[in-house]
């Protein structure tokens, strides 16, 4: 699967006992895939409004990249936080035959970064993100200041590191 491309950014598989891998892996792929039959959507655009709007925003969101419910607490508990509408969507698109991933990772502000996480799905061979901040389908490519930490799917948990030029690195810019 070709990942989502993220500009200035570079994936490596994470190691065995990575937390995010650990959890990952300990979720049950096929109770994800098959939990959606409930649902019968005409389009991954009107998936995403309707669990934006279905799920609430839990405000006691964990800053920790690996504390998230499966996609049934999330259904039946109808809230969540940003890392549980992602994984709740990525189970509803792989249950319909859509390539996805959950990607975690960091809104660039000002004063600080805000942890944050999205679905990815990949839509006629182009990338897009469904986000709990709004219902459009954005194409992955236009996070300019989204700042991409991890990413999962089937079997595969990834991180991403920041790449930098010999030249940048000379001239000190700020890693």
């Amino acid at each position: 699967m070709t990942d989502p491309s993220f500009a200035g950014y570079r994936s490596f598989e994470a190691g065995a006992d990575d937390p995010l891998r650990l959890k990952w892996e300990s979720m049950d792929k096929g109770t994800m895939r098959s939990m959606a039959v409930q649902k019968s959507l005409a389009s991954v655009g009107e998936l995403n409004i309707s669990i934006n709007r279905e799920i609430k925003f839990d405000t006691r969101e964990s800053e920790e990249m690996s504390a998230w419910q499966t996609p049934q607490e999330t259904f039946t508990r109808g809230m969540g936080d940003c890392k549980d509408y992602a994984i709740l969507k990525y189970s509803l698109l792989m249950h319909k035959g859509i390539t996805a991933q959950v990607v975690f990772g960091e809104i660039r502000k000002l004063m600080a970064n805000l942890h944050h996480a999205w679905c990815a799905a990949r839509i006629n061979d182009a990338w897009y993100a469904l986000d709990n901040m709004f219902d459009h389908l954005e194409p992955v490519g236009t996070y300019i200041n989204w700042t991409p930490k991890a990413a999962m799917h089937d079997d595969s948990v990834v991180r991403f590191g920041k790449e930098f030029t010999i030249a940048q690195v000379l001239a000190g810019a700020a890693i």
